[in-house]
């Protein structure tokens, strides 16, 4: 950040001494990476089992309307933590932010001189011990906003005072390793049950062992973090690929065999009766991809549904496994034609699966975090915590898969807010951004806003806490 920044911090710099002396909430943020709609309470999909976020749902605030401020990981990330949109930070791409430089170079790079970030102003403005667990902002292994000059953490510039990352890396021995073995997937597309003695290796459990640990450390002593409030941003890597996620999270119809098809019927067919041996599929329209095959071919709609290549990877993989013998026959009486159909649908439905595993694995993560919290309950009563995912992922409607256009799957997401402090269920059908995070966050910790340097309004969103709170409707 450029020094005429400094000058308006000093602006409510002052209200610093009267933030301390109150007692402000504990802010836990999680990130999900790549997290759609698949989530109980919003139909993303009728066979999703998440009870520890439904359970949050009955304490706080849904947002049945949330979207993405971009469907990629770098620009969403970059805009939502700055509080501004990505015409302004000129992030577009995930390489239009280089890692190799800092986060202040490389907004100046892309022409930003002034930005914010929400740890910087928690820190800096409203005294929050701050504490990034893994992957928050997108350049995370290289610690983007993190001061590591200064030893004492409470004496930290930049935006965070601890950082904690896992990468893949954490998990290259145990899990990638042995998931290579047995992966069933695609260049593009990775997927694997993996044993669930595994389960500890992944990287998003050594995350929210992190969590755990920092809980119990601020239960036992605060002053080990400065005897502040604390701002907790956990970025869960899945349900981003590789889909290596431990077998107890399919469901029973994963078969990778192909013996019977691992699916049913577009799960737009409801009422949905389970208990069912298959899997419900994306909707599709009556003649299959018809609503693909009538946009413009050389349109930029189906260009950002291509540019991911499994659509046509998929092909590519049966026709391997048919070449190498591997051709279920399914039932009597189909033609080879039907069975090649059938037979493309059941691998997807695996790879659905192998998706929808990542997001229970979570949720499962989320679940040890609440038993945590549950046994500091000093902490928990002072905490909000705000789930969400940095944008959508498609899964085969419009004959796209994973994310980068800009489609209802693309860029819907959960968002959830849970203040401990006052837990009362809502459900928003207000249509809402990530861009509302930054203000939101901030009228949560009663932080004054950042402004820019001729004192005008700096953030693009709008705080959603009238909609938190019930003082407006939904």
């Amino acid at each position: 950040m450029k020094q005429p920044l400094l000058c308006v911090f000093m602006i409510f710099c002052a209200s610093l001494v009267s933030h301390a002396q109150t007692t402000q909430p504990n802010i836990i943020l999680i990130t999900m990476d790549d997290c759609n709609d698949y989530i109980e309470g919003l139909d993303g999909h009728p066979q999703i089992s998440t009870p520890n976020i439904k359970y949050l749902m009955r304490k706080g605030a849904l947002f049945y309307n949330a979207y993405a401020n971009s469907p990629k990981c770098a620009p969403s990330r970059v805009s939502f933590y700055t509080g501004k949109q990505p015409n302004y930070t000129n992030v577009y791409h995930n390489f239009d932010i280089n890692c190799n430089l800092t986060l202040e170079q490389s907004m100046a790079f892309n022409g930003v001189e002034t930005y914010y970030t929400i740890p910087m102003v928690l820190k800096d403005s409203s005294g929050y011990f701050t504490y990034s667990i893994s992957k928050n902002m997108h350049c995370h292994n290289n610690l983007h906003g993190y001061d590591m000059d200064t030893e004492d953490e409470c004496a930290k510039g930049a935006s965070w005072n601890k950082v904690t990352v896992f990468d893949h890396a954490a998990e290259q021995i145990d899990v990638l390793n042995y998931a290579s073995t047995i992966d069933e997937g695609l260049p593009e597309y990775h997927f694997a049950a993996i044993p669930d003695s595994l389960e500890t290796k992944l990287q998003d459990y050594l995350s929210t062992d992190s969590a755990i640990s920092f809980i119990e450390q601020v239960a036992a002593d605060s002053s080990a973090f400065c005897n502040k409030p604390f701002f907790m941003a956990i970025g869960y890597r899945r349900p981003h690929g590789p889909f290596y996620i431990p077998e107890k999270y399919f469901l029973p119809a994963y078969d990778v065999q192909y013996d019977n098809p691992g699916y049913k019927i577009n799960f737009d067919s409801l009422p949905f009766e389970p208990p069912t041996t298959g899997l419900f599929m994306p909707p599709q329209p009556d003649v299959k991809y018809a609503d693909y095959f009538a946009l413009p071919e050389n349109g930029v709609a189906r260009a950002l549904i291509e540019v991911d290549a499994v659509y046509s990877g998929i092909g590519i993989k049966i026709n391997s496994k048919i070449a190498d013998g591997i051709f279920p026959q399914f039932q009597p009486g189909l033609s080879e034609a039907q069975r090649e159909a059938l037979f493309y649908d059941s691998y997807s439905a695996n790879m659905i699966m192998a998706y929808m595993a990542s997001i229970q694995f979570i949720d499962a993560q989320i679940g040890r975090l609440l038993a945590s919290l549950a046994e500091n309950p000093d902490i928990l009563n002072n905490t909000i915590i705000i789930i969400f995912g940095d944008h959508g992922f498609s899964l085969g409607e419009k004959n796209h898969w994973k994310k980068g256009a800009l489609w209802e799957t693309d860029i819907r997401t959960p968002l959830l807010v849970v203040d401990f402090r006052n837990p009362v269920k809502r459900k928003s059908n207000a249509t809402v951004g990530l861009i509302d995070l930054f203000p939101t966050i901030l009228e949560l910790t009663d932080t004054p806003e950042p402004l820019f340097p001729d004192g005008s309004s700096y953030l693009d969103g709008v705080s959603l806490v009238p909609l938190i709170d019930g003082t407006t409707g939904s």
